[in-house]
């Protein structure tokens, strides 16, 4: 996760134990510690440097791990500035021109009549792309409405956006998400690239699921992507295929989906 933070470079994080003496500043390893405004640079090299922005803003490892940032925090983790410094005290613009994110989601299947799904709670009908197949006998297991096109366009999205992903800001242990319509976290993504300036560039999603067929309903999930991004139909597609019978989605134990998203400034 790539977190986009500026904060006064009076305070410092640990860095990360691999990064020390691997990386130099004018030929000379980096300090044990490093000032916030390159921690940006260092969240992807491991969950040190996480947990340490964590523990700074009162939020513990646990607290990230339950999705205590709550509903509508995300732009808490909005850059500062204008611009970061970079570990070669480049001074780097916090906004490109463009964002690219990637997003994946999976969930098992259940025939609808099993007693013990999720919280024990019956399977849901499976929604794909916002269309309900209410006729499938299989269901989803899930929080929410279990949408996993929705889930991983919405991910791709706030990836891009360096943003906590959407179990952290839509946690499944906070009950007003049970069997939530997932187009609400959607309209939340949505809302976040604007704020920041940003509007969809392109939508690609891949759909992986033996069943249902899903051939005869692609263009009206393809509507709704286009609808809930604001965007138009030249700049989203979507694509399924199955996954010739092997492992648990072949099996019609699962089915998921992945997203990748391109953002440019609006």
């Amino acid at each position: 996760m790539a977190l986009s933070l500026a904060i006064p470079v009076r305070s410092t994080v640990q860095a990360p134990r691999g990064l020390r003496g691997q990386l130099a500043k004018g030929g000379k390893p980096l300090p044990t510690t490093l000032p916030w405004r390159t921690v940006d640079v260092f969240c992807g090299c491991g969950a040190g440097v996480l947990i340490a922005v964590a523990r700074h803003r009162g939020c513990t490892r646990a607290a990230l791990r339950e999705g205590d940032v709550g509903e509508r925090g995300a732009e808490e983790f909005f850059p500062k500035t204008e611009f970061q410094e970079s570990a070669t005290s480049a001074k780097i613009p916090c906004e490109p021109a463009i964002r690219i994110g990637h997003g994946y989601d999976i969930h098992r299947m259940l025939p609808r009549d099993e007693p013990e799904g999720w919280g024990k709670c019956s399977p849901q009908p499976a929604v794909i792309g916002g269309v309900t197949f209410e006729e499938f006998p299989l269901g989803v297991v899930a929080h929410s409405d279990g949408d996993v096109v929705y889930h991983s366009t919405i991910d791709a999205i706030l990836g891009a956006l360096g943003l906590p992903d959407i179990g952290q800001l839509f946690p499944d242990n906070d009950p007003r998400w049970r069997g939530a319509n997932s187009e609400q976290f959607f309209d939340e993504a949505v809302r976040l690239m604007g704020l920041r300036g940003y509007r969809i560039g392109n939508v690609d999603v891949t759909i992986i699921a033996e069943k249902p067929r899903l051939a005869a309903r692609k263009a009206d999930m393809k509507d709704n992507l286009v609808r809930i991004c604001d965007t138009i139909p030249a700049r989203v597609n979507l694509k399924a295929r199955t996954h010739e019978k092997m492992d648990s989605v072949g099996e019609c134990r699962a089915l998921e989906c992945h997203a990748c998203v391109l953002l440019e400034k609006a």
